[in-house]
Parts: structure tokens; sequence; C-alpha cells
């Protein structure tokens, strides 16, 4: 799809920690419940989890729908789930 292009093109010249976090965790959050469709759990988790690490506690809509797809993907491994903050 051309979503896949796009984010790609993305993540090889961009790294989330150089962006304000305005931008970088909706953009992880939209990348990894792309990776979450598109079968790539192992991406997803990674970019989901970040998203959830760098979102301000104060969001908790934005932390309920990272969640949302985060929990799935951690059940799917079998790991711990986010300790509730």
């Amino acid at each position: 799809s051309q979503c896949s292009f796009l984010l790609s093109a993305v993540g090889q010249r961009t790294d989330l920690n150089s962006l304000p976090k305005a931008l970088a965790v909706p953009l992880a959050f939209l990348w990894g419940k792309h990776c979450v469709l598109a079968g790539n759990v192992t991406e997803a988790e990674e970019r989901l989890g970040w998203a959830l690490a760098n979102c301000p506690p104060s969001s908790t809509r934005n932390r309920r729908r990272i969640l949302a797809y985060l929990v799935p993907c951690r059940l799917r491994f079998g790991r711990a789930l986010p300790a509730a903050s």
C-alpha cells in the first residue's frame, strides 16, 4: 500500500526522538496501528510501546487508544502488560 511506502521513507530519515512529542507520539501510534493491520506485530509493539512511554499521563484518551492496540500485541507474545500509572 502507499502507506507502507511513506512510512518506510519517513522511518529511514526521521528519528522519533528528534521530533516534538506532539508530532512523534501520534506518528508512532499511527505507524504501530498500520503495522498491526499489516500483520507486523513485532514492529507494532515497538512503535506502540514508544508511543505509550512518551504520551503524557494526563492524555488518558490517547493512552487508551494506544493500549487498545498494544495490549493484544503484548498478549500475543506472552509479555507483561504495561503497569498502570
